[in-house]
């Protein structure tokens, strides 16, 4: 590959140190060390190591909308005392509006020394994936998250071809060709998967509707029916 660089990505306590130095004997030369964003504190040594190894080394705080700003700054702080180059508020849930997002965002850049680049990872679960994108750019993060067709979990991340357009219609520069990521999306993408990722009913309430107590394993409904569904490893009743 003469422009794109592989990526790993690793979640202490499932990932292990072993793995981190195997994904860089395989060529990997960027890792992002994901945790929840209020246990930052658990990816010091794993952060340490992918800097000695030679990584590009990514601090990724996870379901961001479930700390405050001043919060989630103080754990990027940790992440970058650590030896992390780029950390992220990352909106795994798609919770964020477009203000809470600004909020995070600023809270990093004001808390991180300037040498730390900021990130932002969107989910478009209130349609709000590319906005808040733009928005973290207004507020000088380098680091932008997008997936062509949207491929993701819930809803979907922001969707590669359209976080590209907007940025060419608002003058930011990419360096990526729009049409030709459009095709990218429609002819090579798209015929790869069943079922395009969509904001359902489910999407914007999912993480309030788990909470209360109305979907999920334990109450039998969920996107399947429980009752219905048997799992393998279950014990037979």
């Amino acid at each position: 590959m003469e422009r794109a660089r592989i990526a790993v990505l690793l979640l202490p306590g499932i990932g292990t140190k072993d793995d981190l130095i195997a994904a860089h004997g395989l060529g990997a030369t960027v890792v992002r060390i994901a945790t929840h964003c209020t246990e930052a504190d658990i990816a010091c040594q794993h952060i340490d190591l992918a800097r000695s190894l030679g990584f590009t080394t990514v601090g990724f705080l996870m379901m961001a909308h479930m700390n405050s700003p001043a919060g989630l700054a103080e754990q990027a702080r940790i992440m970058a005392d650590s030896g992390a180059q780029v950390v992220y508020v990352t909106d795994s849930a798609g919770a964020l509006t477009m203000d809470e997002a600004r909020d995070r965002i600023c809270a990093l850049r004001d808390a991180l020394p300037p040498e730390v680049a900021l990130g932002f990872h969107g989910h478009s679960n209130l349609a709000l994936g590319v906005a808040n994108s733009l928005v973290a750019v207004e507020q000088l993060a380098t680091w932008i998250d997008a997936c062509t067709c949207g491929l993701g979990a819930g809803a979907g991340n922001t969707p590669t071809e359209v976080l590209v357009a907007v940025c060419a219609k608002n003058q930011v520069h990419t360096g990526i060709d729009t049409f030709a990521m459009m095709d990218v999306a429609e002819e090579v993408v798209r015929p790869m998967i069943s079922r395009l990722p969509t904001v359902d009913r489910a999407a914007p309430v999912l993480r309030s509707l788990v909470m209360s107590g109305r979907l999920g394993r334990e109450t039998g409904e969920g996107f399947f029916s429980y009752e219905i569904y048997q799992n393998p490893a279950d014990p037979v009743a």
